[in-house]
């Protein structure tokens, strides 16, 4: 297809050639949208008229689907050709260009960012070899030295145009000002799954409540983040499932700081769980006992590592390891959290953050009640966008919230299965 519409180029008259030059000059700063009256609109029908000369007749009563077709603002390797083909000397962005590129209207410049970009893309690929009998034909003047110096007077107006470009939206990004009720949208996301009981530990905790009382404060800080996201007006595209990431990650990692609270604030009774059998007596033996107190026993094991024996233990049949003792059932229940990993013998499972080489038995109600503090504006997670000092186009998102926790005076074991640095080495690897 560039082939095709770069030989159309032949059909035009050299006394043409300097209007058709500033005209196709626009086409490759404009973007995507042209006018009625430009010089895209008037080629496109053209091509997608040549391009389905070629196909096969239509059946009448027959239905068809039409996906779209070529352009010729699609087409860049055309238009390096027609810009070569046109550019006899060196040229700089004249004033036309420099109004369009710099535009108020800054999703105009992305599209124009995007389109010269790639037409310096499509410059620095393409052939001129294969294509100088058609450079030739256009401009007599052109022999195989030139060419390759009218690629040079063609880069340089659209490197110069795409500095204009940059800088004005640098300019722009600079001053612009953040948007409040974004923020506070990201922020609604964010705490919607923050403080309920949907994953491990919040949903083993008798009591979630919200205060307005100051609690432990905790930042956590997400760096390289586009400032052009959260500006008003966007100079930035956000991506689809923006809400559906500030909910989850910040809920996962409210989680991971709770349950280092619970690590830190409970007390356990260190046991030896070095070899198979001995790990699964701690822990049938610590759940008995937890049980016998009348509570319920969980097991929680390392997200990054773990006993090899625990998928020796759950697929036998796949693996020359450890084989299960007799008197283990291991079982995968359903409608539970996402943490949940398995459980064995009624004892639930579930993989967090930990230390290495240990794992944690626990009864449930040694979590007893957990608050969240409630902020002034009615959230429980607070947003604030800082700009990096070296750039101006990314930041960080410092995401605070407040915290505390209350645990029972409950037994709990901590089982240590190794300390082998080589072994916790294999098992993170």
């Amino acid at each position: 297809m560039s082939e095709m519409i770069a030989d159309l180029l032949v059909l035009i008259d050299a006394r043409q050639v300097s209007e058709f030059h500033e005209q196709i000059r626009e086409v490759a700063g404009s973007g995507e949208e042209f006018s009625d009256g430009s010089y895209a609109a008037h080629i496109d029908p053209l091509i997608e008229a040549m391009s389905g000369s070629r196909d096969s007749p239509r059946v009448a009563r027959r239905t068809y689907t039409f996906s779209g077709g070529p352009s010729f603002s699609a087409l860049m390797q055309a238009q390096s050709i027609a810009l070569i083909a046109t550019t006899s000397r060196p040229t700089i962005p004249g004033a036309r260009i420099r109004r369009l590129l710099t535009l108020s209207d800054d999703k105009a410049l992305r599209r124009m960012d995007s389109n010269i970009s790639s037409m310096l893309s499509a410059l620095d690929g393409l052939d001129t070899d294969r294509y100088y009998s058609l450079l030739s034909a256009v401009d007599v003047s052109i022999d195989g030295q030139t060419k390759d110096i009218r690629r040079g007077y063609v880069r340089q107006p659209l490197e110069q145009s795409l500095e204009i470009l940059r800088r004005r939206r640098d300019e722009a990004i600079l001053a612009a000002e953040l948007d409040d009720a974004r923020l506070q949208e990201i922020s609604s996301a964010a705490a919607s799954a923050a403080f309920i009981a949907n994953d491990f530990p919040r949903h083993l905790f008798g009591e979630i409540s919200p205060t307005s009382e100051p609690l432990t404060p905790f930042t956590i800080t997400f760096d390289g983040l586009n400032k052009g996201e959260f500006t008003n007006l966007p100079m930035a595209q956000p991506v689809l499932n923006e809400e559906e990431w500030w909910r989850e990650t910040v809920s996962h990692q409210v989680a991971a700081v709770v349950w280092s609270d619970v690590i830190r604030g409970m007390d356990w009774q260190e046991i030896e769980g070095r070899t198979p059998d001995e790990f699964w007596r701690a822990v049938r033996d610590g759940s008995a006992r937890n049980r016998a107190d009348g509570h319920d026993p969980v097991l929680v094991i390392g997200n990054a590592s773990g006993p090899g024996w625990h998928s020796d233990w759950q697929w036998p049949e796949l693996s020359d390891g450890a084989s299960p003792p007799e008197d283990l059932i291991i079982i995968r229940e359903e409608d539970h959290v996402n943490s949940y990993e398995f459980s064995m013998n009624d004892t639930p499972v579930y993989s967090a953050r930990i230390e290495p080489g240990v794992v944690y038995l626990i009864p449930a109600q040694l979590l007893h009640a957990f608050h969240c503090h409630v902020y002034e504006n009615g959230l429980s997670v607070s947003l604030a966008f800082q700009t990096q000092h070296d750039d101006p186009w990314l930041g960080s998102m410092h995401t605070s919230f407040e915290r505390d926790i209350v645990l029972a005076d409950l037994r709990a074991y901590r089982i240590r299965w190794t300390d082998d640095e080589n072994a916790l080495s294999e098992m993170s690897g």
